[in-house]
């Protein structure tokens, strides 16, 4: 009985010291995050550029936006191609290799430009059939620009989903269908599940890293950060002051960004692995 209460004791002792911790570390995550955001308007007062800080946080907006939208779009379409790759047999596997290689092999900015003013081509040859024409707005841009950050982001996921899916062992997956389990069950419960809790930490790189990549959007017009920024050297020819306020805001996200993966993956890893 005296055991049963001291272990129960020893459980309660060590799950108030995780939480004290957790808690404690997302107190300082969130005080440091609002301390560089305070630095960051400072910057903008000592720059003498507060009046352009509305038109900022309407870039910064944009670029938050882009990249919610690729990251989800780029997790989504990324893990199918890289499950299509591994168990989709020997055309879907040879269709998402394809996809995987001609996206990771051209620029970014070829790839933004052809699909933000593809609607604009589609308009000349429907107008030269004498046919209704796509109706072209920002919107629309704004839209193709997402889209095309969320495919390019796809295919770098759908590499790491892979590396994660194959270094689950083959033996798990015939297991599973030695109990009567089928091959999209397998993958589903067995498989999935391991891969990624494994795959956070490779993954992690694509989230760090995507928010820079949605600067290029602003080639085809699309009013995110990088193109506020541009703007703004173009009115008052303060380059360098500008663009070191961008490359803050940046610091911050990707900071944010790392920490919180971080917590998630010492919340959901395997242990031992």
């Amino acid at each position: 009985m005296t055991s049963s209460k001291t272990q129960s004791s020893s459980f309660l002792q060590t799950l108030r010291k995780k939480f004290r911790t957790r808690v404690g570390k997302a107190f300082l995550a969130i005080v440091s995050v609002f301390v560089m955001i305070g630095i960051l308007m400072g910057l903008f007062v000592y720059y003498g550029l507060e009046r352009f800080f509305d038109e900022f946080l309407d870039g910064v907006s944009t670029t938050l936006s882009l990249y919610i939208f690729a990251l989800i779009f780029g997790f989504l379409v990324g893990l199918f191609f890289a499950i299509a790759r591994v168990y989709g047999g020997a055309i879907l596997s040879r269709v998402a290799t394809a996809y995987i290689e001609v996206i990771r092999g051209t620029p970014v900015v070829t790839q933004i430009i052809i699909l933000a003013y593809l609607p604009d081509t589609l308009n000349i040859f429907l107008s030269a059939q004498g046919l209704p024409t796509i109706p072209l707005s920002w919107e629309l841009r704004y839209l193709m620009s997402a889209v095309c950050l969320g495919m390019n982001s796809s295919a770098y996921q759908a590499e790491f989903f892979r590396g994660s899916i194959t270094s689950v062992s083959t033996g798990q997956m015939m297991a599973a269908q030695a109990i009567g389990m089928s091959r999209s069950q397998s993958i589903r419960q067995i498989i999935l599940p391991q891969s990624l809790r494994r795959v956070i930490p490779a993954w992690a790189n694509e989230a760090s890293y995507l928010p820079k990549v949605t600067t290029a959007a602003y080639i085809v017009g699309v009013t995110e950060a990088f193109h506020w920024a541009n703007a703004t050297v173009s009115y008052t020819f303060r380059t360098l002051e500008v663009y070191a306020l961008v490359a803050f805001f940046f610091i911050i996200l990707i900071t944010f960004v790392t920490w919180l993966l971080d917590t998630v993956y010492d919340e959901v890893k395997i242990p031992g692995l």
